[in-house]
């Protein structure tokens, strides 16, 4: 959605398919000029997507995410009057929750259809270094990941020392946000701080959500991107803990209505706060407690993870894109 916004310059039509219950609308598709939904269905999607393509007549294509990028670059072929532009969001052979033969076999699709692509728009440096590691001569750019505005009735966050503590994330719940990890924070940290709260914002995996309740995190359900927000502005503290990851789209957000962040050590982050980034539940938890208790930490947090993020600005977003989709002038 937020590419819409920072390329208004082009006329956007969207194709998409989404998990049953996981998408609880709140006007967002009145952004584009037709919306089409297509079935479930792997083998025939990428048919679907041809007559999309063939019904809209678009200069360029652009695949979010690896399965769409699979379904567009099997489905149609670049043209000179049709570029093709695939963005990741985290590549297929980044999962750590399948064996490696497999992760292997991804990779090397990928490989072959980087031949049928006009340029990877990474959203990370890590997507950036994967793509070019694959293909040293394909055009890959970086279009940085932006967090849309908060509502204007939530104002920024400002936690304060000696308030209730409460923990959240956001996500679907499911191996590559990593549930498991969340459940032993929750167990870290009710050692150090009993009256500790924890929420994950959104649903997934009928077992892991289980998981997650028997361990004392309180579950959302999937909800409206407004009330997405209202859950965030409630926490003290945001803790990512995905396994992988293309960029955080959810850091972005916290960041942006003030929340303390931290973060698991991935591949995704490795340039990150290394203060505010670490490799276990307890460590992760002890900084939690840390920021719970001392206004400089929370101060520091909020400078270190403002530096990181600055080049994830609306300004670059619009630069990038536009050079994308060749809308700045020459």
């Amino acid at each position: 959605m937020n590419y819409v916004a920072s390329s208004p310059g082009a006329e956007h039509h969207i194709a998409y398919r989404v998990r049953q219950g996981e998408y609880v609308p709140s006007g967002e598709l009145g952004q584009f000029a037709s919306a089409t939904a297509f079935g479930e269905s792997n083998l025939m999607a990428p048919l679907a997507i041809k007559q999309i393509i063939k019904q809209n007549r678009p200069t360029v294509v652009h695949a979010h995410s690896s399965l769409a990028g699979a379904f567009v670059r099997t489905g149609t072929r670049t043209k000179r009057d049709r570029r093709i532009i695939y963005t990741p969001h985290c590549y297929a052979f980044e999962r750590r929750d399948i064996h490696l033969v497999k992760r292997l076999c991804l990779e090397f699709a990928e490989w072959c259809m980087a031949f049928n692509t006009d340029t990877v728009a990474a959203c990370s440096t890590r997507e950036f270094e994967l793509a070019k590691r694959g293909h040293p001569r394909l055009e890959v750019t970086l279009v940085p990941n932006i967090s849309a505005p908060p509502p204007p009735q939530l104002q920024v966050h400002d936690p304060e020392a000696g308030r209730s503590l409460h923990v959240v994330t956001t996500g679907r719940i499911s191996p590559q946000k990593d549930p498991d990890f969340f459940a032993r924070l929750a167990s870290e940290l009710r050692e150090e701080v009993p009256s500790a709260q924890l929420t994950w914002i959104g649903a997934g995996d009928r077992q892991l959500t289980d998981a997650l309740l028997q361990a004392g995190v309180s579950v959302t359900g999937w909800l409206p991107r407004p009330d997405v927000w209202t859950q965030l502005r409630m926490g003290t503290v945001y803790a990512h803990v995905a396994a992988w990851e293309g960029f955080p789209l959810s850091i972005l957000e916290a960041n942006r209505i003030g929340l303390p962040i931290v973060a698991r050590r991935i591949p995704a982050l490795a340039d990150a706060p290394r203060d505010w980034v670490h490799d276990s539940p307890a460590r992760i938890s002890d900084a939690i407690s840390l920021l719970a208790t001392s206004a400089d930490a929370r101060r520091r947090n909020s400078l270190h993870w403002d530096a990181y993020l600055r080049g994830n600005s609306s300004q670059n977003q619009v630069s990038t894109l536009g050079a994308l989709y060749g809308l700045n002038p020459d």
